[in-house]
């Protein structure tokens, strides 16, 4: 139901949304997408695991069912993206992609939990004010919001350090489990060619806090830590 619209008086680029946005009936073949160039491919990979990052990141206890619906989409993601960025015309791969991305964001795994959206907005402005590509931007700021808010939530993020990307257990804490599962995310993204900083998309760094301020413009947002405009800009410095 939602859709995205810059405004190119003061560069904004806001969400709409409504339920009469929602086709009465779709179609998703993954054969019209063979043609779209890796760059895009690989936009399209980082936004549905992102969609489903956001959904997974809250503080909501006992979500035990959606929590594991939600890793083992991940994981499909995660493999199916490596297989269809690099073979763009098997079909199979691309299919999981395509059924992975419906299921991320057609709100089935929101019921019952909450979600935080911070680093989609935190991307959003940098795409809004540079023009980068929007799962782009998200390889590039997800990273970065982890690594400022795992502290406020850990056992979310060692979850899904252990669950998701493979980490032991037997690393000496749960802050090296928590980064090693950040980095080895970061090698994802890097593996489909994707910026994780924002000197890989040469975005410059003099209007982090312009973008922070527009992040919390509305009121401040996130499940994990509702962010200030000053937690905004120090996240922007992470992507340094």
């Amino acid at each position: 139901m939602f859709s995205v619209i810059t405004n190119e008086d003061g560069w904004y680029k806001r969400a709409v949304g409504s339920p009469v946005l929602y086709p009465r009936f779709a179609i998703i073949n993954p054969e019209l997408s063979f043609t779209l160039p890796s760059y895009q491919v690989a936009c399209g990979c980082v936004d549905i695991l992102a969609h489903l990052m956001e959904r997974y990141f809250t503080q909501v206890k006992n979500v035990d069912v959606s929590d594991r619906m939600i890793e083992g989409l991940m994981r499909a993601v995660l493999y199916n993206s490596l297989v269809t960025y690099t073979k763009p015309s098997d079909y199979n791969a691309r299919a999981e992609i395509c059924w992975a991305g419906t299921l991320a964001h057609n709100s089935l795994l929101d019921r019952g939990r909450g979600g935080d959206w911070v680093s989609h907005a935190i991307g959003t402005e940098m795409s809004a004010i540079y023009d980068i590509a929007h799962g782009a931007s998200l390889s590039i700021a997800f990273p970065a919001w982890m690594k400022y808010v795992w502290k406020h939530c850990p056992s979310r993020f060692v979850q899904f350090a252990v669950r998701v990307m493979d980490v032991d257990l037997a690393y000496s804490d749960d802050e090296a489990i928590v980064l090693e599962g950040i980095n080895r995310l970061e090698r994802f993204f890097v593996s489909l060619d994707m910026p994780t900083r924002v000197s890989h998309a040469n975005i410059p760094t003099d209007r982090f806090r312009e973008m922070a301020e527009k992040v919390v413009e509305f009121g401040s947002k996130g499940d994990i830590l509702s962010v200030t405009a000053a937690d905004c800009e120090n996240i922007y410095k992470l992507t340094v």
